[in-house]
């Protein structure tokens, strides 16, 4: 089962999303509660408990627009999928998101006037109150949903708005990660030019760098098949924990063992002579191939076999997509 992943923001983006996490959980908290993204200057005091010392506006305007947007003159933050996707808070607003996709495709294919209206949403979302007003104001950051510049179909409610065009692409909408995958299209128009530094201008002040896209079909399909279930319902660690087990069944299948852990990693791997051979030992290069693959199976075991045996591992989706990708590549070297 194929589910685009889409691995974005970049490496400095993303540290500063670990960084300032409990500021986007925060803001996120806010809109679960009130429907509406934050004035970030009433968030100082709560922020202050979090991160002493640090000036709620200069952290919002320092904020990488990979993951949201700061309006200067009303002082109000709002985050996009991806700054969602560093917040454990937010798993029931990705999901709404991708379910408002899916329904936005169903109504622009069977309606004279394809709109996004209050009502729709909450038939589709099963929604009511700030978490619906939450979702529904959430889907202007996001490409596809919208026409451009169009005035609100209802002036009480500025989200009421026609859909574009574009909400066709979402007809392949499924789970959160064929969102994401069509997402990626959309914010990446084919031929597209870039400017100086690398970026491409969606709408206005939003911006977006070219990332890569993983597919979990991509993966080997020992751990794609292991962890798909485990990525679209965001539990993200037990995805990286069922991957894991998965890897160390297929080494106790091959080596008819039943021991676990780094023991079994150098049963399998180490010693003059293998149990799985990944490499030819006669030549310099094939025992290096045959040793490094044993220590990074080693490695796998430390970060992630080990602790969670002892406690359970919280992960967003960068972070396991990064640990799957490393159990893949082991997979790919069994013979």
């Amino acid at each position: 089962m194929p589910v685009d992943m889409y691995l974005s923001p970049g490496p400095q983006d993303e540290a500063w999303a670990r960084q300032h996490r409990e500021f986007l959980e925060l803001v996120v908290r806010h809109v679960l509660t009130d429907g509406a993204w934050p004035d970030v200057r009433g968030l100082q005091r709560d922020l202050a408990s979090l991160e002493p010392g640090v000036e709620v506006e200069a952290l919002a305007r320092d904020m990488p627009r990979e993951l949201g947007t700061f309006d200067s003159e009303t002082h109000q933050l709002s985050l996009n999928f991806y700054g969602l996707a560093f917040c454990n808070a937010s798993s029931g607003l990705r999901f709404s998101i991708w379910k408002a996709a899916a329904a936005a495709w169903t109504i622009y294919s069977d309606s004279s006037r394809p709109a996004c209206l209050r009502r729709d949403n909450l038939r589709e979302l099963g929604l009511d109150g700030p978490q619906l007003t939450a979702v529904s104001r959430l889907l202007f950051n996001e490409p596809g949903f919208f026409k451009p510049d169009d005035p609100p179909i209802n002036p009480a409610a500025d989200w009421e708005r026609d859909l574009s065009d574009d909400v066709r692409h979402f007809a392949a909408v499924k789970d959160e990660g064929s969102y994401l995958g069509v997402r990626t299209e959309l914010a990446y128009p084919a031929g597209q030019p870039l400017d100086g530094r690398g970026a491409i201008s969606v709408t206005g002040q939003r911006r977006f760098q070219r990332r890569a896209v993983l597919a979990l079909g991509d993966l080997h399909p020992l751990i794609g098949v292991a962890a798909v279930k485990y990525i679209n319902d965001g539990y993200y660690g037990e995805a990286v924990q069922q991957a894991y087990l998965a890897f160390r069944d297929e080494l106790r299948s091959r080596t008819g063992s039943t021991l676990d852990g780094d023991v079994l990693v150098g049963h399998a791997f180490g010693g003059a002579t293998p149990k799985i051979v990944v490499a030819d030992l006669a030549t310099d290069t094939g025992r290096n191939i045959q040793k490094g693959t044993r220590l990074m199976a080693e490695g796998l075991v430390a970060s992630v076999r080990n602790p969670h045996v002892h406690d359970p591992v919280d992960l967003d989706v960068i972070q396991a997509l990064e640990l799957l990708s490393t159990l893949s590549a082991l997979s790919r070297r069994l013979p």
